[in-house]
């Protein structure tokens, strides 16, 4: 009996060894894949979703690659951590390269440069108190302001108009970039990363995670015995 639950223990913290490397064998190739993901779209602005199958099978080989036998419930562990590492791909994505791409939008478009330049004139440090107020107040329209703040409104817009003209293109985009910062600060992450995120994004990140839930319970290993 005392060697049986010796063994047992023995067995126990061997496992116990296996799971923890599996754990950080998993997310050390989530969070190195995601961040790979959101580098490779931030420095050629170009989103390329096949990309995140790799994602998915590098961290299914990697859990793979650290235990003896791979199961069913390896392949979960390893779609739970392509779930995360995808996930933080395109939060990452989202900051920096859908900023980019609304500050280059913006600052080409005369009519939002216009908005991004009342915003300037509207919360400056020198603006009108009453004008200042009521552009911060989220809640308030063009509809609630009185005859004397719709006034004030309406000299703001022109005075950003005018101010374009004279800008150059580095100006402009420094001031769209304060606005999407004030439009977008109070945006939690899921709201960011639904913001970049369509029903083709939804399809590869799905094939991605299948494909790590494949690799990681062992099913690359099978098919390569089998091939050989």
């Amino acid at each position: 009996m005392r060697g049986m639950t010796q063994r047992l223990i023995r067995g126990y913290r061997r496992d116990s060894g296996v799971a923890g490397i599996e754990l950080l064998a998993g997310l050390a190739a989530a969070v190195v894949g995601g961040l790979v993901w959101a580098l490779v779209v931030y420095y050629t602005e170009r989103e390329f979703l096949y990309l995140v199958i790799g994602i998915g099978a590098g961290v299914g080989a990697a859990v793979a690659a650290v235990v003896k036998q791979p199961n069913a419930g390896h392949g979960v562990s390893a779609a739970g951590f392509a779930v995360i590492g995808l996930l933080l791909g395109k939060l990452l994505i989202v900051q920096w390269s859908l900023g980019t791409a609304l500050v280059k939008e913006i600052a080409s478009d005369p009519d939002q440069m216009i908005e991004a330049m009342f915003y300037e004139v509207a919360t400056t440090d020198g603006a009108d108190p009453e004008l200042k107020a009521w552009y911060l107040d989220d809640t308030l329209t063009a509809e609630d302001a009185s005859e004397e703040l719709a006034i004030k409104i309406e000299a703001g817009i022109a005075t950003a108009g005018e101010m374009i003209p004279q800008m150059d293109d580095e100006q402009k985009k420094e001031a769209a970039r304060s606005y999407v910062e004030f439009v977008t600060k109070d945006l939690t992450y899921i709201d960011r990363i639904k913001m970049d995120m369509s029903w083709w994004d939804g399809l590869w990140i799905g094939i991605a995670v299948v494909v790590a839930y494949s690799i990681g319970s062992g099913g690359g290993k099978e098919a390569g015995e089998e091939g050989g």
